[in-house]
């Protein structure tokens, strides 16, 4: 089994303690639920919007 087959189709990451280990973050849309799909939501521009329904960064929640 690869890494690439563990993480896309079984949906695993590494253990907290790897040094693989990225800690899962997910940005979603208050207004849509649209997730965000991308490494760092933090360092998107003031301006970045929803692409689904348009809504402005501030609108994203972390969870």
């Amino acid at each position: 089994m690869t890494y690439a087959y563990y993480h896309n189709v079984l949906k695993q990451s590494a253990p907290e303690k790897a040094p693989t280990y990225r800690k899962e973050e997910k940005w979603v849309c208050s207004v849509c639920g649209y997730v965000y799909d991308g490494d760092d939501f933090e360092n998107e521009p003031d301006d970045y919007v929803c692409p689904v329904c348009g809504a402005k960064k501030d609108m994203f929640k972390l969870q």
